[in-house]
């Protein structure tokens, strides 16, 4: 068997089965099953080792070296016509069983109360060492909470709440709504429009996506805005939850798994960003919402929907703030059975004002 000692040599046509051999170990695979451990390794390196392999052609092309070039014509010849029939194919098909057979599992009701209050207890905490004591340290612990609060309250992806900067905070959405469009919206909403603060961001293919904060979130951005150069925060480092000493962020992912296994739950597992979506997104069948509610939420989520409807829309801030925003309190509040059946439309006195205690509103009830 040839040896490989570099980029180079792996794309010469003389080491191609050699090449697939290295890859399939690599991935995990066992000739006996013919199953990878990692399909999804074997695919990505593939796709690598074709683009590096264009890469060396492209330097072969401006050497004038014709021997190179026709060696990775060969190389790319032999690529197409087998390496589906040695790896991909088999990857491919050990990816679609893996996807088939997987069971989902939405997260718990009761699971999301206890990550709530574990988070809101925790955050109380934080803000109290941070306040007192200024260091890397409580700046941290504080930063990581509330990156897990936004990501559960708003069912956001966690990697674009992650990635959220100080600009997209500071340049929160603070536009007066128009008076013909508040006054189709009860007083609740109207409430809700102004306690809490939206901030738009980049989604997914580029998406603009919004983010909801409650008073208590932005009390506790607004908290670690004022101690990051006190706290150690580089002067180029832009995210909203910067790490200290460093150029990147928080990972919400990592945040919130570390979280959810703290807070007690039954099945920690099944509180992660994408089962969340997924929570909400069942929920929304439970509540027999309109098409158009659909649309609004499915929007606020992120997801594609249909561009052009029959009739005209409110604002998508105002449709965020007070609409959407009343489905994410009754999911964290646990009282989706109370609104089952029920539209966004919600009456005044409707009972989801007792599970506002999260945004500290002080409602009177007539």
């Amino acid at each position: 068997m040839s040896t490989i000692d570099s980029v180079k040599e792996a794309v010469k046509p003389s080491n191609f089965m050699t090449l697939i051999k290295a890859v399939k170990k690599v991935a995990g695979f066992d000739e006996v099953t013919g199953i990878y451990k990692s399909p999804s390794l074997a695919l990505k390196i593939g796709h690598s080792l074709r683009r590096v392999s264009e890469l060396i052609m492209c330097q072969f092309l401006i050497d004038e070296d014709d021997e190179g070039v026709e060696s990775i014509r060969r190389f790319h010849k032999l690529y197409d016509t087998q390496w589906s029939e040695f790896v991909s194919h088999s990857a491919l098909t050990n990816l679609s069983d893996a996807t088939y057979n997987k069971s989902t599992t939405i997260p718990l009701a009761e699971d999301v109360q206890r990550l709530h209050r574990h988070l809101h207890q925790e955050a109380d905490l934080a803000t109290k060492n941070l306040n007192s004591t200024p260091s890397t340290g409580a700046y941290t612990a504080l930063a990581k909470i509330t990156l897990c609060k936004v990501i559960l309250f708003n069912r956001r992806r966690s990697g674009e709440v992650s990635k959220m900067t100080l600009k997209h905070f500071l340049d929160w959405d603070n536009s007066k709504m128009n008076d013909d469009i508040s006054t189709g919206l009860n007083e609740i909403e109207k409430r809700i429009c102004q306690e809490l603060k939206r901030v738009e961001l980049k989604g997914k293919r580029g998406r603009k996506v919004a983010v909801l904060l409650t008073p208590d979130m932005t009390a506790s951005l607004t908290l670690l805005v004022s101690k990051r150069k006190e706290c150690g925060i580089d002067d180029g480092n832009g995210y909203l939850f910067a790490i200290p000493h460093c150029k990147g962020f928080f990972r919400g992912q990592d945040c919130l798994r570390k979280n959810a296994r703290a807070c007690g739950a039954v099945n920690p597992c099944s509180l992660t960003s994408t089962n969340l979506r997924k929570h909400i997104a069942t929920i929304s069948q439970v509540l027999n919402l309109k098409d158009n509610e659909l649309d609004q939420l499915a929007n606020f989520l992120g997801h594609d929907v249909r561009v052009h409807r029959e009739y005209y829309r409110l604002p998508q801030s105002t449709i965020q703030l007070a609409k959407i925003s009343k489905l994410l309190i009754a999911m964290q509040g646990g009282s989706v059975k109370d609104i089952q059946g029920k539209s966004l439309l919600l009456d005044p006195q409707y009972p989801i004002v007792n599970i506002c205690y999260d945004l500290q509103f002080d409602f009177q009830m007539t």
